[in-house]
């Protein structure tokens, strides 16, 4: 494409294990060394190595009760996640949160309308990529970050433990639950 992005990829026992995508800002070349080489700096606006392959928790695994436990070992950069549930019952706001009681921060959407039996959400706070829209069982999709909670923070992933708290986590079934681990560095 014409965008200028490039993705470098990097591989270990001949698989592909993580990338970095940017554009490229510099290209040098020695043209009188000994050894000739080519220096290429790459400009990345998100500093973090991805996986090629998410890495997706069946729905029969993730917790119907809170908290929601995600253990995410590869890492060693909080990174974003994205899921998608389907409504079993009225539900009037969607919340995520670090504490069921006095959370430290809250993601909080509230539609319209109450969310109904058979409608899903689908939520994604991965970097470039988030996103809140609704698809109501009667076939239409509504966008909802414009109703996203004005102090709200888009929750992220970190190595090692995680602990989520979604609020009305009875009335939803999980449909799917992914994320790309991420690495500061080689």
């Amino acid at each position: 494409d014409r965008s200028g992005q490039m993705t470098l990829q990097f591989n270990s026992a001949g698989s592909i294990v993580c990338a970095i995508t940017g554009r490229m800002t510099k290209c040098e070349v020695a043209h009188f060394s000994k050894t000739p080489e080519v220096q290429i700096t790459v400009h990345c606006d998100d500093p973090i190595f991805r996986s090629i392959v998410p890495i997706n928790i069946p729905p029969a695994e993730l917790p119907t009760s809170n908290p929601v436990k995600l253990t995410d070992q590869p890492s060693t950069a909080p990174h974003g996640f994205s899921f998608k549930v389907k409504f079993t019952a009225s539900t009037s706001t969607f919340v995520i949160q670090d504490d069921p009681t006095t959370p430290d921060w809250q993601f909080e959407v509230t539609p319209p309308t109450p969310f109904a039996i058979d409608d899903e959400l689908h939520f994604s706070s991965e970097y470039g990529n988030k996103r809140v829209f609704w698809n109501k069982a009667v076939g239409t999709d509504v966008e909802l970050m414009n109703l996203v909670s004005l102090d709200s923070i888009w929750p992220q992933v970190f190595p090692g433990l995680n602990e989520l708290y979604f609020m009305q986590i009875a009335n939803f079934d999980w449909l799917e639950l992914e994320y790309y681990s991420a690495h500061w560095g080689l």
